[in-house]
């Protein structure tokens, strides 16, 4: 079925929801075919191939920005006024014959069958070739830079506000129903947004649980044994001489140095343990 004729039965069939002023055909990913649909008097909705209006928002979303990107380039590529630019650069051969005007003649051309004539579906392929007929004839032009890169990043901010109104504007309530609900891709957590977010949460306290449970485990393990072997090898630096009651002094001085830094240690080590069981 020709474009024409493809456009023509989906605005019979958004005729329903109001007055329909045009229909912009979109292809935003995987082949997966859209119709964008403007009403009289304000309103959108986006239609799927088969004619049946499409509600899940990120569908929606993908149509929209991808036909107003699509329009934003068409419409900036060659300066903006293509026609006028051929006709300037055919006085130029004629007038002044510079080296490579003909070139330059020639990217214009080409640009202009890429961009092509209503009604055009709208796609990443269709924007990425217009972007690269546009940089040949700048090339050829001599251009320093890329002055239409530079105009289509100018405008992220205004193809932005074109999705929003068309969300605001919806004939219908959007959903956030993804592809993940309906079992395209067996993720365990639905597909509502704020179910996603709290899942992944959960997941992640769990895991940083768990981490931090082995990681108390593995603390209170080295405690111990760094209690244990620090204690034994400083009683064996203990140097013990003299009588029984000298001896038994130098032993107590020891301890009361000792003693503490074990207790404390040893008291990491338990608190390590209990947190753990």
């Amino acid at each position: 079925m020709a474009l024409d004729d493809d456009l023509a039965r989906i605005a019979a069939a958004a005729a329903e929801h109001g007055t329909v002023a045009g229909v912009l055909a979109a292809e935003p990913t995987g082949g997966r075919r859209f119709y964008l649909v403007a009403f009289e008097g304000g309103g959108w909705l986006v239609l799927d191939a088969v004619g049946a209006p499409v509600v899940r928002r990120a569908d929606v979303r993908d149509a929209a920005s991808i036909v107003a990107m699509c329009e934003v380039a068409g419409d900036l590529a060659g300066g903006g006024d293509l026609e006028a630019l051929r006709a300037q650069l055919a006085q130029v051969r004629i007038v002044e014959q510079p080296p490579g005007i003909e070139e330059a003649e020639e990217a214009a051309l080409a640009l202009e069958r890429t961009i092509g004539a209503p009604p055009r579906v709208a796609t990443p392929t269709y924007l990425d070739d217009v972007g690269a007929a546009t940089l040949a004839l700048e090339r050829e032009l001599g251009e320093a830079g890329s002055p239409f890169s530079a105009a289509v990043r100018s405008t992220t901010g205004a193809v932005q506000e074109f999705v929003t109104d068309v969300e605001r504007g919806y004939k219908l309530e959007l959903s956030y129903r993804s592809r993940m609900s309906e079992g395209g891709f067996g993720f365990p957590f639905g597909g509502d947004p704020e179910d996603l977010l709290r899942g992944l949460r959960e997941f992640a306290e769990q895991q940083a649980e768990s981490v931090q449970e082995t990681q108390r485990e593995q603390f209170a393990t080295l405690t111990l044994n760094t209690a244990v072997e620090l204690t034994a090898a400083a009683l064996s630096q203990i140097d013990i001489q003299g009588s029984a009651d000298e001896q038994s002094a130098a032993m107590r001085d020891a301890m009361r140095v000792l003693f503490p830094e074990a207790v404390a240690l040893v008291s990491a080590a338990r608190q390590g343990f209990m947190r753990e069981g």
